[in-house]
């Protein structure tokens, strides 16, 4: 799994320079070589990754009074 993020990681400088016939034929190769649905990688490499991406959510709950 850590090898595909890598390739995905590296395909993706190139994928957000390209135009729509080259993200095309990147999608194809990506989509032969890592085996994931096209959505996947379509999603993966479209966005940049954040720091924050990485560390979990914290869920806030509102406060609660009762009678």
């Amino acid at each position: 799994m850590h090898s595909r993020e890598q390739y995905l990681a590296a395909l993706r400088k190139e994928y957000l320079r390209g135009g729509k016939k080259q993200k095309t034929r990147l999608l194809n190769e990506a989509r032969k070589r890592t085996r994931l649905n096209r959505k996947v990688p379509i999603r993966k490499l479209a966005r940049v990754p954040s720091a924050a991406a990485d560390r979990p959510r914290r869920r806030v709950r509102g406060t609660r009074y009762g009678l």
